[in-house]
């Protein structure tokens, strides 16, 4: 995947702004680089992916599907943390956005088939409707299904209770004042930095050190499980910076 006005619409994302504050204290200019969370971390905040569907020609048609994830597969599994989701589109522009984690053992189960009218577990063979719901075999209840708004042309919102991942953001006066970006990695997933000035405009990806003094050169860092530090060496006084999961179609 890469930067540009596609980014926004294929990661899960964490989003910050960064400003350069000023006043005048005793006859002097003081000016400081601030930084605050656009959407702070809950406890039962949700992760939200927004899918362009022109980005993905399966889905321009009725009965189209992708099976989309952050990590690669291994022996149908996931490597990381995450299950991929299936997205099916139905027809009267009803999309069905469900785990693609089987009831019964847990095994990734193939994107929709419109051949078969089915997603089928290549394990012990369960059957699960564009729906997601048992049609056949040993699994015994429907897929999970997550909710999933379509604005009517190209943008479909999803949300996902499990996506949600907190950024810590502050400016390291030890790092040359570079902005420092903390945030939990999981294993096997890559994460990226991107910026854009305004709201309006298209986010860009941009490349970050990985140590306080290292060189800026870095495009994508692959978690471990454990909490990360990026540093950003951006000039410009304002805008917004956002830290986001690569994901992929499997």
């Amino acid at each position: 995947m890469t930067g540009g006005p596609r980014s926004d619409r294929r990661t899960f994302s964490r989003t910050f702004l960064f400003c350069l504050a000023a006043s005048l204290v005793e006859g002097k200019v003081w000016k400081r680089r601030l930084l605050a969370e656009v959407r702070p971390p809950g406890p039962n905040e949700n992760g939200v992916l927004t899918l362009k569907l022109s980005d993905f020609p399966a889905l321009a048609a009725d009965f189209g599907a992708v099976r989309i994830g952050t990590s690669a597969l291994a022996n149908n599994l996931p490597t990381g943390l995450f299950y991929p989701i299936l997205v099916n589109r139905a027809p009267n522009n009803v999309f069905h956005v469900l785990s693609s984690q089987c009831t019964h053992e847990d095994t990734v189960v193939r994107a929709y088939s419109r051949t078969s009218n089915s997603c089928v577990c290549p394990r012990h063979g369960s059957v699960f409707g564009i729906d997601g719901r048992r049609i056949s075999g040993v699994a015994q209840s429907a897929l999970r299904k997550f909710d999933a708004v379509f604005d009517g042309q190209d943008a479909l919102r999803i949300t996902l209770p499990d996506m949600a991942f907190a950024v810590e953001a502050r400016v390291n006066a030890a790092a040359s004042g570079r902005i420092e970006i903390e945030f939990l990695a999981f294993s096997n997933i890559e994460y990226e930095l991107f910026h854009r000035a305004r709201m309006e405009d298209p986010w860009a990806r941009i490349p970050f050190a990985s140590s306080p003094a290292g060189a800026v050169s870095a495009t994508s860092i692959k978690g471990r499980d454990d909490y990360v530090k990026i540093y950003s060496e951006l000039k410009a006084e304002a805008g917004f910076l956002q830290v986001a999961m690569k994901t992929r179609t499997l």
